[in-house]
């Protein structure tokens, strides 16, 4: 008895509380072609694995604080190549974007356009919350996983 109540209100917390994915607005394919020049005049990629090489160095370093050698060099370089290959999908960006009008676009891009300074030196991109926020999720699983692995060797 006991444990069929118990079965029934977790099935009710887990419906209650369960989230479904939200996606943003669908992309128009001239949202899709302005979205691919941002990326590619702003220097975008660039910079977004510059900020992930950081954070990686961080959470590394973290790591490596409570559990010396934790996180390898090669670690490292095998986390950022999976990041590096996650953003290498078109898909990403456009779902991150999805949000911004083509008349911000336009704007964004005539930006990195008249300054071209800017997109150089990778330090200075326009990005939202949520894509932080995600590249650091990604970050977090690719170390959590490695720490993981060597604890079953």
């Amino acid at each position: 008895m006991r444990l069929t109540f118990l079965i029934i209100c977790t099935l009710i917390t887990h419906a209650l509380y369960s989230q479904t994915v939200v996606y943003g607005p669908e992309v128009s394919k001239e949202q899709k072609k302005l979205i691919d020049e941002f990326v590619d005049v702003s220097g975008f990629k660039k910079a977004l694995i510059e900020a992930a090489n950081m954070r990686v160095f961080v959470k590394a370093m973290e790591a490596n604080k409570e559990h010396p050698e934790a996180i390898s060099k090669a670690d490292a370089a095998r986390i950022l190549r999976s990041i590096y290959d996650s953003y290498n999908y078109k898909e990403k960006y456009y779902t991150e974007f999805s949000t911004v009008t083509e008349k911000e676009l336009k704007s964004l891009i005539k930006l990195y356009k008249d300054n071209p300074s800017l997109s150089e030196r990778g330090q200075y991109i326009f990005c939202s919350v949520t894509l932080f926020h995600n590249l650091e999720n990604e970050i977090e699983n690719e170390i959590k996983t490695v720490l993981q692995n060597k604890d079953k060797k």
